[in-house]
């Protein structure tokens, strides 16, 4: 069988020693070349290159070697191998299923291999780490070979992370400082975790590095690289020792091919990434500190030439320090305030912006509710200075039998503790808190109890259409777990369209899976409330 004499890619000839299926060029633009369109660089592409021609089986082939999963369309391919999107039926959860590139398979000791970083993957569990959760090996039938024949694949069944791949927001050209920041930092939280449990990613590059609609950083990809990289047949730079990682994005050490290539490289690459990201551009040769390149602190600087010392002993010694430094000089509020980032991914993956409730939101939320929560405070006060004040008159002044007296003195204690009801509402619903006790109070204020009725009337009502609001009942919510702990799950904000799940094109790096299926929106308080609320609202609309 004659092998093509032509490259795969650009249709050119193939010199006689170059690797199967790779012309020289397209390997060095693909390997070292930076451009900027979303074709120079695949998403999930691993750029040290397998011999041959990958062609990724359909989902449809798929489909019997997987039961357990509904296999729904290819979400791309690379050097490693391709990505699917499917669905765990019994768990019902989106996964993604990632098929390594079957010459992998060739290799004798690759089984021992595989299986030894799988389990040491799989035992990897943090929040900004995408999860293993199965990982294995399946005989599939080989396209263009003899019927019957079949090769072994190896597999493994991830989170799915539905959202944009860092690469996406960079070519998008959006990215703020303030968010570059905060992704540095979530990344900074991964890698500290992986490699404080001595796993090297020896691949950090944008490609790598997902972030969900909600902002938050998911690094994919872990030890696969060293996996590709100890495959018999792969491709090195050096032809003599074994290269792990992207060019572009290698610390000098690996590109050497050093068998002491520790966690300081991927401090390196970080060190890259985060130049691409503040810039657009990755550092090569005499390059400008960021500061100079974009509107960007110039303390930066020293953090990102830092990480890019070509001696690892010259840069930061953990990821900890980096982000130390992050936070020191954009603030701790900044670093940890992911919801920021979720309009650039909503952009980049066409979904609406800002489809979870962020802090901002929060905030402006918490200003609308304090205007009618000083009114329910300012009654209260009112109302409870007055009887207040009638008690002591009742008791030293009025004159009447002991039981006259009595009954007046009960009448004005709780009427002063009805007033000092509402001041506790008003204080409440300036916090977005205890939804239930400020409604009553705002129902409480209606009535004619207090000298100041005609006041507490239309705060009453000013209140009862506040609280009834779909965005103040979820900031309310919101709130409430935040009190509880629960500030890593995300309140869907009323009055936006909802999220919807665009399927990724063949330029959308939405490739790995996260969580899976979109929180459903908190329940507010009781329907019968928000049934007494309207009835309330209509009364005194139709007087």
């Amino acid at each position: 069988m004659t092998t093509a004499s032509t490259c795969p890619s650009c249709g050119s000839d193939l010199p006689a020693d170059s690797p199967d299926g790779l012309c020289p060029d397209c390997l060095l633009s693909a390997g070292l070349e930076g451009g900027d369109s979303r074709d120079a660089v695949r998403p999930r592409e691993i750029t040290t290159p397998m011999p041959g021609l990958f062609v990724p089986p359909t989902p449809e082939s798929l489909a019997a070697h997987f039961p357990q999963l509904e296999i729904l369309e290819s979400l791309g391919h690379g050097g490693m191998g391709a990505v699917y999107k499917a669905r765990q039926t019994k768990l019902d959860r989106m996964v993604a299923l990632k098929i390594l590139r079957p010459e992998s398979a060739d290799d004798p000791a690759f089984a021992e291999r595989f299986n030894r970083e799988a389990r040491t993957l799989a035992r990897m569990h943090h929040p900004h780490v995408v999860a293993i959760h199965d990982f294995g090996e399946v005989n599939l039938s080989s396209t263009g070979d003899e019927e019957g024949s079949s090769r072994r694949v190896y597999y493994f069944v991830m989170e799915y992370v539905d959202g944009a791949s860092l690469r996406d927001l960079i070519v998008e050209g959006n990215l703020k400082p303030d968010q570059c920041y905060t992704i540095v930092a979530q990344i900074c939280e991964a890698l500290q975790y992986a490699h404080d449990e001595h796993v090297v990613h020896r691949d950090i590059k944008p490609e790598n590095i997902l972030v969900d609609s909600r902002g938050r950083v998911k690094i994919a990809d872990f030890g696969l690289a060293k996996l590709a990289a100890r495959a018999r047949d792969d491709f090195t730079l050096t032809g003599t020792h074994q290269v792990m990682g992207t060019p572009r994005y290698m610390a000098p050490e690996q590109m050497e091919g050093s068998h002491l290539v520790d966690h300081r490289a991927d401090i390196y690459s970080l060190g890259v990434v985060f130049y691409e990201m503040l810039t657009g551009q990755v550092p090569a040769g005499h390059f400008e500190p960021p500061s100079r390149k974009a509107k960007v602190d110039a303390r930066i600087d020293h953090v990102v030439l830092r990480s890019l010392a070509r001696d690892p002993h010259r840069r930061y010694q953990n990821v900890s320090e980096l982000k130390g430094d992050v936070a020191t000089i954009a603030g701790s509020s900044i670093v940890n305030s992911y919801e920021q980032v979720a309009p650039a991914v909503a952009q980049v993956a066409g979904g609406p912006l800002g489809q979870y409730m962020s802090d901002y939101d929060q905030e402006m939320l918490r200003l609308d509710a304090r205007a009618p929560a000083g009114g329910l405070m300012l009654v209260g006060a009112l109302g409870a200075a007055f009887w207040a004040a009638m008690g002591m008159w009742f008791l030293t002044e009025f004159r009447m039998g002991s039981g006259e007296r009595m009954t007046g003195l009960t009448g004005c204690g709780v009427a002063v503790f009805a007033g000092l009801f509402l001041i506790c509402a008003g204080m409440k619903m300036r916090n977005l808190q205890a939804y239930e006790l400020c409604m009553a109070g705002s129902i409480l204020i209606i009535l004619p109890w207090s000298p100041a009725a005609l006041l507490g009337i239309p705060v009453g009502i000013w209140s009862i259409r506040t609280l009834g609001r779909e965005d103040i009942k979820a900031a309310f919510v919101r709130e409430s777990l935040r009190k509880r702990g629960l500030t890593d799950v995300a309140v869907p904000l009323p009055g936006r369209s909802s999220p919807q799940r665009p399927s990724p094109g063949a330029g959308q790096s939405v490739s790995h899976l996260s969580s899976g299926v979109t929180p459903a929106p908190f329940p507010g308080p009781s329907t019968m409330l928000d049934q007494g609320v309207a009835a309330v609202e209509r009364l005194f609309r139709g007087k």
